[in-house]
């Protein structure tokens, strides 16, 4: 007699526990953020997940009646439409492809529930996937408040604000836990199930906090807020009962108004304290610099819009980057849709929004009290989703809209499972996901050579990556980034020696800019090329262009009035020279303006209107960081009076402070260091001192176009194309930054330590 191998319904139910808990860990936690898609590994990963899940889809075929066909089909037909007449194509259908990953999530998890998976599990695999959010934020928080007791022993309340690295993505995982953690928290009658629950959200909320995103508390009390109205609702909160025991206990219900007055006044006061942070504008007016640009877009291409992921290409044309980061989208869904869909795309979503709303609030009106927790907790979450896209553009980042995308398809899935097809022997299947998934293995073949191209040439095997990168050009000829890439590497090896190769570098650079024409750095390349071929009109050209886009860049100025200076067009050159002292004064001490004597003019004029001031007191310094304690470079300046007034102690004690403080740019860390080394030195301590000093001044030269500090720090591929690239952005041919004096004064005094130490 053979026995045949079954699983219990329970040993079922955790097999699909344990298959939903690790494919939403890794959709959340490993492939879905843009800095996880520029790697070529974890792309491979993600089509082959894709394609598993793909195929076992149709294998098994569908089970329920497909929801929303026309909604989607209009929204997938507007997002065609404004791909085909993109500004940049290449960049919309790439878009294009991720959006449909998220309906396909959708399809199917709904797909599931109906084939009786339990759309609790999803809702506990989000929870699992953001408890580990939650956790790597609060172990960063501890380390850091760690530190602030180091530096300050006895002071447990910090006078810094704490605030963690990508706030606002964080901040979605972090409300999306409380509050389906809340949610369960109402369903379930195991105490050890519940406390786990209030632990989680706890922790979650006061994470949330940390954060300092407006835009995340915001979202969070509307959810928490649909939270509450719905478990009245659903009378799992009896509202009638508890007015019915307050009113009976007058006592009682003052002293919970007088306890809810103070806690609340005490949390606003809180949330106004930790909403003081440099990084913070009001949060309307933080949003001008952001939608100006999409309106403008929307005014140019009002009816389809000028393509969906291109509004980056809108910001860094209307607004200096640097000193500003690339914004790839408006923080705004809205403003996001009108700039890169129009009309007809903002029709599209609001048509889609509204028909799964419709849906939702008929069968809630019919099946409110038997209604699942995951529905409960999806609107709530919603809810707090739209909110926050209103000032934030969390949907185009594929981990950050996957959750509502899965929390939908649950909840819709466990809304309809009346619905599913009676017949298993001729199941509908869907074939239209094979297109994707092949364009998704085309895709791959395209960039592989790319991958590669860039990875050679960040291990400085330049002929080699030169090679690949030309095979990259050839089967993405219409990728901006790849010919830009390509004509880095051909600088490089021009630079070297390989004149040869110069003509293609500017070939590639002008291919790059008629794809992409509005990075300004593009044209800052291509101009020094020109320059270094002797071509000083194309070069002076391509320099005004540049500045043209992104005129607050000390670089880009500098290199144009090099290249008016050697044109002889000495106004342009003047003018340019002007900006460069005005945007960079520490530039003014350096021997470039020794070098002509229109750089002497330029600088003498300089002075005369600004004289060089005296030395500002400590009090004055002490004022200053007192009005400024969340900036590094206001303990720097303090530091460095201390150090001359002969108190390496305080210097050290401030210091201490500074590295916990937030540095706008990194020239600001730098200092900090180098001031701990001259603490050291004071001490006699020369051989840390010279450790630390070395790295500083290491650090100091590694210029990139952010300034001292940022080479290798990139934001146009991996934000503009989700596209790795190399670390050098600024060809060789470009000028040579001026050192300023006090820097060479500290390298001399690096090797004065060293004599010391000797």
């Amino acid at each position: 007699m053979v026995t045949k191998f079954r699983f219990s319904s329970k040993g079922i139910y955790l097999l699909q526990e344990a298959i939903v808990f690790l494919v939403i860990s890794m959709l959340l936690l490993v492939i879905g953020f843009t800095h996880s898609l520029i790697q070529y590994r974890i792309l491979i990963i993600a089509v082959s997940l894709w394609t598993i899940l793909g195929t076992i889809w149709l294998f098994v075929g569908n089970s329920a009646k497909v929801p929303f066909k026309i909604p989607v089909l209009i929204w997938i037909a507007c997002y065609l439409i404004s791909s085909v007449g993109s500004i940049d194509p290449r960049r919309s259908f790439g878009q294009m492809l991720i959006m449909t990953t998220s309906l396909f999530i959708f399809y199917f998890v709904y797909d599931l529930v109906t084939k009786s998976w339990s759309e609790n599990l999803f809702a506990k695999g989000l929870i699992f996937a953001s408890s580990f959010i939650t956790i790597s934020g609060l172990v960063n928080a501890f380390f850091w408040y760690q530190n602030w007791l180091t530096a300050n022993t006895g002071v447990f309340f910090p006078s810094i604000n704490y605030r963690p690295l990508t706030t606002n993505l964080m901040a979605t995982f972090l409300y999306l836990s409380a509050i389906l953690c809340c949610t369960y928290f109402f369903y379930t009658k195991s105490k050890i199930n519940r406390l786990i629950l209030v632990i989680n959200s706890i922790a979650a909320l006061f994470m949330l906090y940390l954060t300092s995103s407006r835009g995340g508390w915001l979202a969070a009390a509307a959810g928490f807020g649909v939270l509450l109205l719905l478990l009245i609702w659903q009378k799992k909160i009896k509202i009638k009962q508890i007015w019915v025991f307050l009113k009976k206990r007058p006592i009682i219900f003052g002293g919970l108004i007088i306890a809810g007055t103070l806690i609340s006044s005490v949390l606003v006061y809180l949330l106004y304290q930790k909403a003081l942070h440099p990084t913070h504008g009001g949060l309307l007016s933080s949003r001008k610099t952001l939608w100006e640009p999409a309106i403008e877009a929307f005014i140019e291409n009002p009816i389809f819009g000028q393509g969906p992921f291109t509004y980056g290409s809108s910001f860094i044309r209307s607004t200096s980057t640097p000193p500003e980061m690339i914004y790839v989208h408006a923080h705004s869904i809205p403003m996001n849709t009108l700039a890169e869909m129009g009309i007809f795309g903002i029709l599209a979503l609001g048509f889609l929004v509204i028909s799964y709303s419709k849906k939702l609030v008929f069968l809630l009106k019919t099946s409110i009290q038997t209604i699942s927790p995951v529905v409960i907790g999806t609107i709530a979450y919603a809810t707090s989703f739209l909110v926050h896209n209103f000032f934030d553009s969390l949907a185009l980042e594929p981990s950050l809209l996957w959750p509502a995308t899965i929390l939908l398809g649950a909840t819709m899935g466990s809304l309809s499972k009346n619905q599913a097809i009676g017949s298993k022997s001729n199941p509908k299947r869907s074939w239209w996901i094979i297109i994707p998934i092949t364009i998704a293995w085309i895709g791959i073949w395209m960039v592989s050579p790319f991958q590669k191209g860039v990875e050679l040439a960040n291990q400085n095997q330049w002929q080699a990556a030169r090679e690949q990168l030309s095979i990259a050009v050839k089967r993405d000829p219409a990728s901006s980034i790849a010919h830009q890439q390509l004509g880095l590497v051909n600088s490089v090896l021009a630079s070297q020696g390989d004149l040869g190769v110069l003509n293609n570098a500017i070939n590639e650079l002008n291919e790059a800019i008629e794809n992409e024409p509005s990075w300004a750095l593009n044209y800052a390349n291509l101009a020094s090329l020109y320059a270094e071929n002797d071509q000083l009109a194309e070069a002076q050209i391509s320099a005004q262009k540049s500045v043209a886009l992104a005129s607050q860049v000390g670089l880009y100025q500098l290199n144009l009035g090099m290249i008016a200076e050697s044109n002889l067009d000495i106004p342009v050159a003047r003018e340019a020279y002007q900006m460069v002292l005005k945007m960079d004064p520490e530039w003014a001490d350096s021997d470039f303006w020794t070098l002509s004597s229109l750089r002497q003019e330029v600088l003498s004029d300089w002075l005369s209107r600004n004289p060089i001031t005296s030395k500002r007191k400590i009090a004055e310094l002490e004022a200053q960081l007192q009005a400024n304690l969340q900036s590094t470079w206001a303990y720097n300046q303090l530091a460095q009076a201390y150090l001359e007034q002969g108190n390496p102690d305080k210097a050290e004690e401030i210091l201490s402070d500074a590295s916990l403080a937030y540095a706008s740019k990194p020239d600001e860390s730098i200092e900090t260091n180098w001031l701990k080394a001259e603490v050291f030195a004071a001490k006699g301590d020369y051989q840390q001192a010279i450790m630390i000093g070395e790295q500083a001044i290491q650090s100091y030269l590694s210029y990139g176009i952010y300034g001292p500090g940022s080479f290798g720090v990139l934001y146009y591929a991996p934000r503009m194309f989700r596209s790795p690239a190399i670390a050098m952005e600024i060809v060789p041919q470009m000028i040579q930054l001026p050192i300023p004096l006090r820097w060479e004064i500290r390298t001399d005094l690096l090797k004065l330590w060293g004599k010391m130490l000797r």
